[in-house]
């Protein structure tokens, strides 16, 4: 059973993802914000975290990305960012701070079923 960690402020955002992600082979764990996500993925340790970057108070996606990096356990553990951001140099201080990949709001659904299932397969 694969682990996906759901980081993102809007529960309906969660409750979208979980439903075009959904397959017995996968576990969803949910998180509001940065600093519940790190500690979820400490306690769970995730096979793939699904990171809202722009979420109000606390910690950004950004600062938790490089929290989780710095961790030992969880810095193999691979990041889609997801970021309203549409511009080249947003999604690179994104990937720069630990995500592995950047998925622009809004996306397509086939497009993150596609990287979801390549990230957790690979």
């Amino acid at each position: 059973m694969k682990k996906i960690l759901i980081v993102d402020d809007q529960v309906d955002i969660r409750k979208l993802l979980e439903i075009v992600l959904r397959s017995e082979e996968r576990e969803f764990i949910f998180a509001r914000d940065g600093e519940e996500c790190i500690d979820l993925a400490k306690q769970h340790q995730p096979d793939l975290i699904l990171l809202d970057i722009m979420m109000p108070g606390g910690i950004d996606g950004c600062e938790t990305a490089r929290q989780l990096r710095r961790n030992e356990a969880l810095k193999g553990c691979p990041i889609l960012a997801m970021t309203a951001k549409m511009q080249k140099k947003d999604q690179a201080e994104v990937i720069e701070a630990g995500a592995d990949e950047c998925l622009v709001k809004p996306f397509d659904i086939s497009l993150l079923q596609e990287k979801v299932a390549r990230m957790l397969d690979g």
